[in-house]
């Protein structure tokens, strides 16, 4: 189960997928210097990846954890995943999913964050989701064991600012 793109998996894409860039028509190509193939810098590390390949990062803020998922979330992450659910698990606090940026979940994913309504005793909320992951969190039934919030509420410590686990606060 997936959402997101037409496009395949990032996994699959390697085996003889054409660019975003080679699939754009010649009448639309940008400005010289500009460039179609989507990619975001990590804030974190200033390191340029695709914008297709996903993310997940675990900070702390105030009282809670977020888990920030980017990009497309899906098996190929499970290493990176595993990582973060490890520390989420360790924390063991109330839980933000942060899924604002998502353009890709498949079902891995989704049994990550079941995972993690089961490992931990505080809440999970999901923020941001958008309509497909909503369909998704709804038809798996996790929508019945999360919290589902459009943005983060204003009182839950997120003035402090989020920072990264294990940085000096």
């Amino acid at each position: 189960m997936s959402i997101g793109s037409d496009r395949a998996s990032s996994a699959a894409r390697g085996q003889g997928a054409t660019s975003f860039a080679e699939s754009v028509p010649p009448a639309l190509t940008p400005p010289d210097g500009m460039s179609l193939e989507p990619t975001v810098v990590l804030a974190s590390t200033g390191e340029e990846q695709q914008a297709w390949s996903g993310s997940a990062a675990v900070l702390t803020t105030g009282e809670r954890t977020r888990l920030v998922l980017a990009g497309e979330v899906d098996a190929s992450m499970n290493d990176e995943l595993a990582t973060c659910t490890t520390e989420i698990t360790r924390l063991n606090g109330p839980l933000d999913v942060d899924v604002r940026n998502v353009t890709f979940m498949d079902s891995s994913v989704l049994a990550v964050l079941a995972r993690l309504t089961q490992r931990l005793s505080a809440p999970v909320r999901v923020i941001g989701a958008s309509e497909s992951v909503r369909f998704l969190l709804e038809l798996t039934h996790l929508s019945e064991v999360v919290e589902l919030h459009d943005d983060f509420p204003e009182a839950d410590g997120a003035a402090d600012g989020p920072r990264e686990t294990g940085s000096p606060a």
